[in-house]
């Protein structure tokens, strides 16, 4: 800060007001797709590949973590992440098949949520992006051609 900003400031402190920091952007969103496209470059061969599947690979990559140690700071925090207990909630529901069975611990859980509120992407926005050979479905590209009419 320039010393007229702090001059600014410490009037406006005297006057009673409170002037609040500015909140530092985050780059949470940068890192969560860093570390899904890294994944993602590595399986996109795979027929039967889902955003799901990339998201459970990611979560067990060790650049995840990396990304995690640069996000959360202090032990408390980036220890929900590491957290090695079975999910409480998987217990109740093992009759139905409405609770998936791949995310078997609290950390994965956090990890998996946490991935999946920063990437927007679906498979075949994916797919566009890492496989050189795709091409998405005929019907869903529109290709419209520009009518010229001649000026009198």
């Amino acid at each position: 800060m320039d010393t007229k900003t702090k001059a600014l400031i410490a009037e406006l402190n005297k006057k009673g007001f409170v002037v609040s920091k500015a909140k530092e952007k985050s780059i949470a969103s940068e890192l969560m797709n860093a570390a899904y496209a890294n994944v993602a470059a590595s399986m996109i061969k795979d027929p039967d590949l889902t955003v799901r599947k990339i998201y459970m690979k990611a979560i067990e990559d060790k650049f995840f973590d990396t990304c995690l140690d640069t996000l959360f700071k202090g032990k408390n925090k980036r220890a929900a992440f590491d957290n090695q207990s079975p999910k409480s909630w998987s217990k109740r529901f093992e009759a139905t098949s409405t609770v998936t069975k791949d995310i078997e611990t609290k950390g994965q859980y956090k990890r998996f949520k946490l991935i999946e509120r920063h990437i927007k992407l679906d498979i075949n926005a994916t797919k566009t992006l890492f496989d050189p050979d795709y091409r998405p479905a005929g019907d869903k590209v529109v290709i419209k051609k520009r009518k010229y009419e001649k000026k009198k």
